[in-house]
């Protein structure tokens, strides 16, 4: 179910069309209530999906689809197909959407979100969250420069970085854009007052252009905070592909990563950046485990050169330290990014 939620949250960030969003119920006398997300089906253009938010049914399951709307030549006019509880298909009604509200000769159901001059994000009308968008970033030098994913910042009004320097230190610090680059989804960030960190000196991180399949890997990020809270997690995995979405700029792991993650520091066994955390991939409106994409650390080396930055400790690692200790070195670095629109 927290599948579905996420789902639901990644594709109301996108642009919605008029029928598109939030609905409840108005049915007047009847038992059951239903809060629902109408959208788009991913594999009909034709076709819209309505799945159950919320309702007082302990017999429907949340995430179910409740019924379909298939377009028809008539503006306003759709065939629904209404599924019930006990696996009976209402078949060939017809449904109207109408100054907001969706009849039929079933149910009705009156649109909540979004209004036509709507400026809120759902996360503000269901406020789990503080921010209209979130990822991870890695400082990658003592200066307070920062990288990350270019579709984590995008259209950013406001930056605010969350560090945590340890278990008992955490600042919010506000950041900047430098550089961004949509065709390798690498953004350059700087910390805008760097002489707010409570003095801590961060690590130069060391980069390393090497991608071999099968080497282990992991990382450092923040999934789904809105679910799991805004503490860090730790991921571990292997190169699964040495190139991803025909893209040189990518490549393939099996790193368990989820909404949060982007951005991330993807480093090898010797605490290495060989890359930024950029995308997961879905099928039928479900996460495909273990794929995802990572941006290779050289084409984050060409981004910064763009902007004359040069990453300090180029030096190649040949020992190995545990993971705990490694994490323990690194974990600061790995930042918390607050996006507002």
């Amino acid at each position: 179910m927290d599948n579905f939620y996420d789902y639901v949250y990644y594709e109301l960030k996108k642009p919605l069309n008029e029928i598109e969003g939030i609905f409840k119920s108005i049915d007047n006398g009847e038992k059951f209530n239903y809060d629902i997300v109408l959208l788009k089906s991913n594999n009909d253009v034709y076709l819209y999906e309505a799945y159950v938010l919320s309702t007082n049914d302990k017999d429907i399951k949340l995430g179910s689809v409740l019924f379909k709307l298939n377009v028809t030549a008539q503006n306003e006019k759709y065939v629904m197909e209404y599924y019930t509880k006990d696996g009976v298909v209402h078949e060939n009604k017809l449904a109207e959407f109408i100054s907001g509200v969706i009849k039929s000769d079933i149910k009705s159901f009156v649109k909540m979100y979004p209004s036509k001059s709507e400026l809120r994000s759902y996360e503000k009308i269901n406020p789990l969250v503080d921010w209209d968008a979130c990822g991870t970033g890695i400082i990658i030098d003592k200066g307070g420069i920062i990288a990350t994913n270019n579709h984590v910042v995008k259209d950013a009004k406001k930056i605010v970085v969350k560090i945590m320097l340890d278990s008992l230190r955490v600042i919010n610090i506000n950041a900047e854009i430098l550089s961004s680059n949509l065709q390798s989804d690498i953004a350059i960030l700087r910390i805008i007052d760097s002489t707010n960190t409570l003095g801590y000196e961060f690590e130069n991180i060391s980069f390393n252009n090497s991608i071999e399949m099968g080497q282990d890997v992991f990382t450092l990020g923040f999934p789904n905070p809105a679910k799991l809270g805004e503490n860090q997690k730790l991921n571990k995995g292997i190169v699964s592909a040495n190139l991803a979405l025909d893209n040189p700029c990518y490549f393939q792991t099996d790193l368990p990563v989820w909404f949060g993650n982007s951005g991330g520091p993807c480093f090898n066994k010797y605490g290495e950046l060989i890359g930024l955390v950029s995308a997961i991939i879905f099928d039928k409106n479900h996460k495909v485990e273990n794929v995802s994409y990572v941006v290779k650390s050289s084409c984050i080396l060409d981004e910064l050169s763009k902007i004359k930055i040069e990453p300090f400790n180029q030096v190649k690692s040949s020992k190995n330290v545990e993971l705990q200790n490694l994490v323990k070195k690194l974990s600061p670095n790995a930042v918390f990014i607050k996006v507002y629109y």
